[in-house]
């Protein structure tokens, strides 16, 4: 199933137009006009609307070709083309710098600066720390939480 507007959405579309336009338009030729509309443009059903169609019968003086058809619709395809522009990854952020893989030294200062962060961790002081406040306890839990803390840092 395609995702652009079929021949039947493009018939209900075009419909009003024949009577909007010079010329004898039988229901034959706006069928027609639908299929080659279907087949030629990519258009998704959402853009056939009633404005767009009041557009079309305020534009053409005769029943327009596809080509013109077409252009009633360039605004709403440069749009899409921009939007999809946008949303692509590229655009978003930066390229990474190209680089090579790293040297032994490189490796080495990262596991030292890991493990110097892992010393200062270990060694910092606990009592220093906000108290991390669990939102799930009951007050007599969270009293009894508190005790067994104190107690344990008692005993460092």
């Amino acid at each position: 199933m395609s995702r652009y507007a079929s021949a039947e959405q493009w018939a209900r579309f075009l419909a009003p137009l024949s009577a909007a336009v010079s010329g004898n338009i039988g229901k034959s030729d706006v069928l027609a006009r639908a299929a080659a509309c279907a087949d030629a443009l990519a258009i998704f059903p959402e853009w056939l609307t009633e404005t767009r169609r009041r557009d079309a019968m305020a534009t053409f003086k005769f029943w327009p070709s596809v080509a013109e058809i077409g252009d009633l619709f360039a605004g709403d395809k440069r749009h899409a083309m921009e939007m999809r522009a946008l949303a692509q990854p590229s655009n978003l952020l930066p390229k990474p710098a190209e680089r090579g893989p790293r040297s032994m030294e490189e490796i080495l200062h990262v596991k030292r600066v890991v493990e110097e962060f892992k010393r200062d961790m270990a060694t910092a002081d606990t009592a220093t720390r906000p108290e991390v406040k669990p939102a799930h306890l009951r007050p007599d839990q969270l009293a009894a939480a508190r005790a067994q803390l104190a107690a344990k840092r008692a005993a460092q």
